[in-house]
């Protein structure tokens, strides 16, 4: 029940304003209009520069076509799959093996005719789709990591959601750089766009819209609201200079930031901060829709705008807050399993082939029509 609360805060960081909007007239509806186009942010069409002395393929299409590997979304090969090379798509887990083991072929999990209806999913008609949630840790002149992966597989039909949450030390090659690393680092190297394929390859499925959220938006945000109350604080802690005991506790913006992003002091490390991070989200969406919030709409939606981006657009926001609101009834939380691993010094989260497929196969499962 906890899981299937903090996920409903997914879908409402966006749809509770607009809902509120809708019932509060045209100055409104201006600013979520406005909010929406500053939210939208495109997957780009190519991969953005590498840093210098970070080689990449000379060709980086090669990576997509070449031997069924993984297509990119966002990428400039990524037409190329939809307009008929979806095996490329399809056959994302025929990866580069994992350190532990020499090179594999992983079957392809998702049938190539049903790729491009996946990444261009028709939501009048309600059809299923992936979404890729991503929580960015970033700070000026510094364009951070992606600490925070969660992949939704949203299905109307049958009024389920299947979420799975993706350590960030998992160990994978990432596309374009074409060597092993933690998949957090992808955003870093190149951006959303290659988080999104970095994610696609892992898992060997095509993901059709994204929701990128700054921790650093959490201050302006939390602030915005008038502070957020966190129910039940289980673990007491201190962090950049607060300190945080058992119980209820009452943030404001900094202080929330500071509860989000504590890790080392925490058993459960980045499992346990991810679960802070959650409860904040959750907070924040409980405040926005009380009694007496919507006065302060118009702050709220600019600080939204700075806090939010993604590939999704206004007429879409509306139709996925319309139509399937019924899907979060039902949630199945998926685990990606693997094992601790130091390898060059580093930790790493590595994950068999055979698991990847698993969890692939159970995603597209998720999706498809009932039988």
């Amino acid at each position: 029940m906890r899981r299937k609360r903090a996920l409903k805060i997914v879908l409402l960081a966006i749809a509770v304003c607009m809902l509120l909007v809708g019932s509060m007239g045209g100055y409104l509806w201006y600013s979520f209009s406005r909010a929406a186009e500053r939210m939208y942010e495109p997957l780009p069409q190519a991969v953005d520069r590498l840093p210098s002395g970070m080689a990449a393929n000379s060709d980086p299409a090669s990576s997509v076509i070449a031997s069924s590997k993984i297509a990119g979304t966002g990428f400039g090969a990524a037409q190329a799959a939809d307009d008929g090379a979806g095996e490329a798509v399809a056959g994302a887990l025929a990866d580069r093996a994992q350190a532990d083991g020499p090179p594999s072929e992983v079957p392809a999990v998702i049938p190539a005719d049903q790729v491009a209806r996946l990444r261009h999913p028709d939501l009048k008609n309600q059809d299923p789709f992936f979404l890729l949630v991503l929580g960015v840790d970033q700070r000026e002149g510094d364009r951070g990591r992606s600490d925070t992966m969660l992949l939704l597989g949203i299905n109307p039909r049958t009024a389920s959601v299947s979420m799975l949450s993706i350590p960030r030390d998992t160990r994978l090659m990432l596309p374009q750089l074409e060597r092993e690393e933690k998949i957090n680092h992808a955003y870093a190297y190149g951006g959303t766009g290659l988080a999104v394929q970095a994610v696609e390859r892992l898992l060997g499925i095509p993901i059709a819209y994204y929701v990128k959220t700054n921790m650093e938006g959490f201050v302006g945000i939390v602030d915005a609201v008038g502070g957020v109350t966190i129910a039940d604080n289980d673990l007491a802690f201190s962090n950049l200079g607060y300190r945080f005991p058992l119980g209820k506790l009452e943030l404001d913006g900094q202080m929330a930031l500071a509860y989000a992003r504590m890790r080392y002091d925490d058993p459960q490390g980045d499992f346990g901060r991810t679960g802070r991070q959650r409860q904040v989200l959750k907070a924040i969406a409980q405040r926005m829709s009380g009694v007496g919030q919507a006065s302060k709409l118009p702050g709220l939606l600019k600080q939204l705008s700075g806090f939010v981006k993604t590939n999704l657009k206004r007429d879409e926001m509306i139709r996925i807050a319309a139509g399937y609101h019924a899907a979060l009834n039902h949630t199945d939380t998926l685990k990606l399993n693997g094992r601790s691993q130091t390898i060059g010094g580093l930790y790493y989260w590595v994950v068999s082939p055979a698991e990847r497929q698993r969890v692939g196969e159970a995603l597209w499962q998720s999706l498809s029509p009932p039988a």
